[in-house]
């Protein structure tokens, strides 16, 4: 139990900095005037580096210590802000940005796969938790940045310092056999380093996935999601000011609503999720998303739209912990790399969606391009009703 504690703390806290980093990048790429092409550069190379980091640290988690990964992605993500644009040239600062991306990956790869290590029992809130620490970085750098009108600069010096620092307090953390997600006598996977359990060999585990058709409707769902997510808070101001005549700081205060209502439903949300009802939860959530989308941007809301908004973020906010949540309970054996390879979903939703709102914008009108939300969430919806069906005895047994 006491190891317990600071292994929680520590996966919140590189989640806490996975949400600062997604926020504060983008932020200072602009305040450097950047043009868009290089902006977009620069966001489509941290992408690589996360989509290649998450896969590969979500099956190292499988066989070697977890804390041990985190740790060399607080080193590379630390020296990875500290170096972005001290110099000018923009080919390095592409490179780093694919070091940014690489540590983060470690972050979203490893974290969940070591709560469902540390937390058998209830590891649906703590998967929850961990991303509802996500919502908190942002917010927080969001506010940083607003009200405290704070460098860029500055802010990589104090990110890059306070995550070497939590690299540090990893090396002394390890997470023993005692709390190994699949119980005593289980070839969870969790490897050496972790407990001194035998690790799946990874060729086994890799077998698993191959065979499973199941993981590419897990991948669609996490595509549809990460589009869902990415979309909102790409567009919600622009739909703000450019269809409901708000301002910048109104628009502003839009986004933060829908913010803090992400953070607030993952933590509600989270103790009502079991294993039993996990698959329940996330059709049903699918279902209010469509709704709740569709009112956001397309019903005549006045100053209900605020309220909506909140709604809104809190019936998005479990669908991605939940889709981890599950994907954990159905391959304890191989938690960490099946969640990295259906964590691919994420980079490739924050590609796929603008991708398609951006066609449909040009070809057709903004207004069209809206209905991709209740779409993406109808699309997610339908591969729910598949993945239900064919695990729901899974999960029942299992509980």
């Amino acid at each position: 139990m006491r190891s317990r504690l600071p292994l929680t703390a520590a996966s919140f806290a590189a989640m806490f900095f996975l949400g600062v980093m997604i926020t504060v990048v983008g932020a200072a790429a602009r305040n450097i005037d950047l043009s868009p092409y290089q902006i977009g550069l620069l966001m489509a190379s941290q992408n690589l580096g996360f989509l290649i980091s998450v896969v590969a640290a979500g099956t190292l988690s499988d066989s070697l210590a977890k804390t041990r990964i985190l740790f060399v992605g607080c080193l590379i993500l630390s020296a990875s802000l500290l170096a972005f644009y001290a110099t000018p040239n923009f080919l390095l600062n592409l490179a780093v940005m694919f070091a940014i991306g690489v540590g983060i990956g470690c972050f979203e790869g490893v974290t969940d796969a070591l709560l469902f290590q540390v937390h058998p029992r209830n590891p649906g809130l703590f998967v929850n938790l961990n991303h509802f620490f996500v919502t908190i970085g942002s917010l927080s750098i969001t506010v940083y940045l607003i009200f405290l009108q704070m460098a860029w600069r500055r802010s990589m010096v104090q990110s890059a310092a306070a995550i070497l620092a939590l690299g540090i307090v990893l090396l002394f953390l390890r997470a023993d056999a005692g709390t190994s997600g699949g119980g005593a006598g289980r070839n969870d996977g969790t490897g050496d380093g972790d407990g001194g359990i035998r690790a799946t060999p990874l060729g086994h585990r890799l077998g698993i996935i191959r065979r499973q058709r199941l993981f590419g409707w897990l991948f669609l769902g996490t595509v549809c999601i990460l589009g869902l997510g990415v979309g909102n808070v790409s567009m919600l101001t622009t739909h703000l000011m450019e269809s409901r005549g708000f301002g910048q700081v109104t628009s502003k205060i839009g986004l933060v609503v829908y913010l803090s209502g992400v953070g607030t439903g993952r933590v509600l949300v989270g103790f009502f999720t079991s294993r039993r009802n996990i698959h329940d939860l996330l059709l049903l959530l699918f279902g209010l998303c469509a709704v709740s989308f569709s009112v956001l941007y397309f019903a005549p809301l006045g100053l209900l739209l605020y309220p909506v908004a909140f709604i809104t973020g809190m019936t998005f906010s479990a669908l991605l912990p939940s889709m981890f949540a599950m994907v954990g309970h159905l391959f304890r054996d191989i938690a960490g790399t099946a969640l990295g390879v259906v964590k691919m979903g994420i980079p490739m939703g924050g590609i796929v969606f603008p991708a398609a709102f951006s066609v449909v914008a040009r070809y057709g009108s903004f207004r069209l391009s809206l209905l991709l939300f209740p779409v993406f969430a109808l699309t997610g919806l339908a591969s729910m009703i598949v993945i239900r069906s064919r695990v729901l005895g899974r999960l029942q047994r299992d509980d």
